[in-house]
């Protein structure tokens, strides 16, 4: 049984937007080239208690991943590397280093 409103709706959203007249359509189109972009546009997403460096600059998991993930790093080398990256707790750097 189809939906039913006011008036029965057959139509796809293709068939809708075929039976638009060719100004619509297009307008239709065109707009959803620009509004693609600004919904699918990624975002950065802050926290409350997220680490900063000395300068505020924000310490993303990534650039933390790949100095504990680097296999030709020894263990003290990257304690060094993590604290040049601003963070300056040992247990924190002992906590990642276990990862």
């Amino acid at each position: 049984m189809p939906f039913t409103c006011r008036y029965r709706c057959h139509y796809n959203a293709a068939t809708m937007l075929l039976r638009l007249p060719q100004r619509a359509a297009t307008a239709f189109l065109v707009s959803m080239v620009f509004a693609l972009p600004l919904a699918c546009r990624s975002t950065v997403t802050t926290f409350p208690n997220q680490l900063r460096d000395a300068s505020g600059n924000a310490i993303l998991l990534d650039d933390v991943e790949a100095i504990v993930n680097d296999a030709e790093l020894t263990e003290d080398e990257k304690r060094e590397q993590l604290r040049e990256l601003g963070i300056e707790d040992e247990e924190l750097i002992d906590a990642l280093l276990t990862l």
